[in-house]
């Protein structure tokens, strides 16, 4: 394997747990490896720091994928992987109740670039990387003789956030059976209809799960607005934990047939929640004259989306989708603040939410404050891999 040498700092990074050599520490050098390739990472005497795989990505050079001297990337391999993270779901994860999460989260499992998610006898393989998509035939070996799934989906995501918009990303099957019309999955007890064709578009977000149940415990007996609804998960758990009502709010028709089919799925009367097509943004605007509507708002937007007559960025509009939130959120009511946005850190996310409502006149009390659930675990030496943020707020 061609050897990738480092400088001091580099290499005392990559030492002390860091699972990427980045372009800008090759000082401009060409390391002449294709996606895929193999390489041995080394300090500038020559001492051996890992075994890692080379990239395509415009950041990233090489992923470390071992610590071991001339460890082989094949099917054993990835088999021992993927038995180490499922004996760890199995210590959190109650099949009763729920049977669809993320079974190995990448560089936290030892499997960098890939996230693999279990959807009932399903599973679906996210490719963050390009390099592992030349191994793609050893993953799947390993997940058929470890697992034994009904069938395996995968989507290619490694062009980045992009990636949700290409054909690429859509969610092609890689091995046995296409699951039923119908196909449903279980979380916290409540059904959800899922298109495992859909890549990254599943119909339910898995990292936020252990977030939609904590919210239940605060929207009892409470009139929500749940914002950029998506597919209603957020919804479904609101009405079924007892709130008053909820008034589901998404752009896209389609969305919202698929929340109306998540309601029925779960014995909940739709007109008793009402489905509106709208803008978020154009809907808070044309409401704020109301004055105080609902006692808990819900703002889950993408990092980036388009509509017909916004743009909406999290970097340059989130205050602005929080000071007109607070406008229509009732006196002691909760509000609820969750991005996915990988470069906005924690502290300038929460500062960002409570320096908004301030200026509006309404200062905010942190109730509790998440990241993704335990199946989507960190590695500290790896801190940005923590992108989601999830934020209970008291008014």
């Amino acid at each position: 394997m061609r050897a990738v040498r480092l400088g001091p700092n580099e290499a005392s990074r990559v030492a002390a747990g860091y699972p990427a050599v980045l372009r800008e520490w090759l000082g401009g050098r060409d390391p002449h490896c294709r996606p895929g390739e193999l390489a041995t990472v080394v300090d500038a005497r020559g001492q051996f720091l890992g075994s890692a795989l080379a990239e395509g990505d415009e950041r990233i050079a090489f992923r470390i994928y071992s610590r071991k001297e001339a460890e082989r990337l094949d099917e054993a391999f990835f088999a021992a992987a993927i038995v180490r993270a499922r004996t760890l779901r199995k210590t959190f994860i109650d099949p009763k109740a729920t049977d669809a999460y993320r079974l190995a989260n990448a560089e936290a499992d030892g499997l960098p670039g890939v996230g693999i998610d279990c959807y009932g006898r399903y599973l679906a393989v996210q490719l963050y990387s390009s390099g592992m998509a030349a191994h793609l035939p050893g993953l799947a070996g390993a997940l058929r003789g470890v697992l034994q799934p009904a069938g395996i989906f995968v989507a290619d995501r490694s062009t980045g956030p992009k990636a949700s918009r290409t054909e690429e990303a859509c969610g092609k099957r890689l091995w046995g059976e296409q699951p039923p019309g119908d196909f449903t999955v279980l979380e916290g007890g409540a059904r959800f209809k899922i298109d495992l064709a859909g890549g990254y578009n599943t119909g339910l977000f898995l990292d936020n799960r252990e977030n939609r149940l904590a919210l239940r415990a605060h929207v009892r007996g409470r009139r929500v607005l749940n914002l950029f609804c998506y597919t209603g998960s957020i919804s479904v758990h609101c009405a079924l934990a007892g709130a008053e009502s909820v008034h589901s709010v998404d752009v896209s028709k389609g969305t919202l047939d698929w929340a109306r089919k998540n309601f029925e799925l779960n014995g909940i009367d739709a007109g008793d929640h009402p489905l509106v097509q709208a803008d978020a943004l154009e809907y808070l605007r044309k409401g704020s004259h109301r004055g105080s509507d609902y006692d808990a708002i819900v703002l889950d937007p993408p990092s980036f989306s388009t509509s017909k007559k916004t743009v909406f960025s999290t970097e340059k509009d989130y205050p602005s989708l929080v000071s007109m939130a607070v406008e229509v959120l009732a006196p002691g009511g909760a509000l609820v603040t969750c991005s996915n946005h990988r470069k906005t850190p924690p502290e300038r996310f929460l500062t960002a939410v409570a320096t908004a409502a301030r200026r509006q006149g309404r200062p905010l009390k942190l109730l509790d404050f998440r990241g993704a659930g335990p199946d989507f675990p960190v590695d500290p030496a790896y801190p940005e891999s923590g992108y989601l943020k999830f934020a209970i707020w008291a008014s």
